[in-house]
């Protein structure tokens, strides 16, 4: 294989590799330089008659990397049990985009579980998992 075979085959390798490490490093700045401004999540509640609160998520994203395929869950827990749950649906997230998902909850529950999943640049799956008291529903 003469020289400029092999300077042109690690060329094309090397800017490849690059290509599929670029969101990762992309979104890793981000992080970096914005903490937890990342993702916002703002939540809303009022209490319904019948026992229930109405909650509604909008969780906000502030990174330059897109992240496709990205789906936010909540389920609300009453014990060990799921008795209320609501799912977004895929949705490609850019600078500035938001998700709003609405959920009806008991006033029994006492824990919500917020699961965030997507693919970073379209390449890299993520996904973030939190648990939040609902203490605050019932007063």
């Amino acid at each position: 294989m003469s020289f400029p075979l092999k300077l042109a085959a690690y060329a094309v390798s090397t800017l490849l590799l690059l290509a599929c490490v670029a969101p990762l490093l992309s979104f890793a700045g981000d992080a970096a330089s914005l903490g937890s401004g990342l993702f916002s999540l703002e939540p809303a509640f009022t209490v319904e008659e019948g026992g229930r609160a109405s909650l509604k998520l909008t969780l906000t994203y502030r990174g330059n990397t897109p992240v496709t395929a990205f789906t936010l869950r909540a389920r609300a827990l009453c014990g060990n049990t799921v008795c209320a749950e609501a799912s977004s649906t895929p949705a490609t997230l850019a600078r500035g985009a938001s998700i709003t998902l609405e959920l009806k909850v008991p006033l029994t529950a006492d824990t919500l579980e917020l699961e965030a999943e997507g693919l970073l640049g379209g390449v890299y799956r993520f996904r973030a998992v939190q648990e939040v008291s609902l203490g605050g529903i019932r007063g």
